[in-house]
């Protein structure tokens, strides 16, 4: 789960292979919904706060 600066909670699935590591499902929602353009920052940092496993993103525009 990704929570955006507006505090908004995105499911997303995390997927890892071989091949690919990176977000799935519900990652074009995000990035669609945060306006990310190609060179922005996205940071993630865990939150132990939730009782879920919830990644605060800080969005640095490039």
């Amino acid at each position: 789960m990704l929570k955006d600066p507006m505090k908004r909670l995105w499911p997303v699935f995390y997927h890892e292979t071989s091949l690919f590591v990176g977000f799935t499902g519900g990652w074009k929602s995000f990035v669609a919904a945060n306006k990310l353009e190609a060179g922005d920052l996205c940071v993630l940092l865990m939150d132990l706060d939730e009782d879920e496993l919830v990644y605060d993103v800080e969005i640095t525009r490039k």
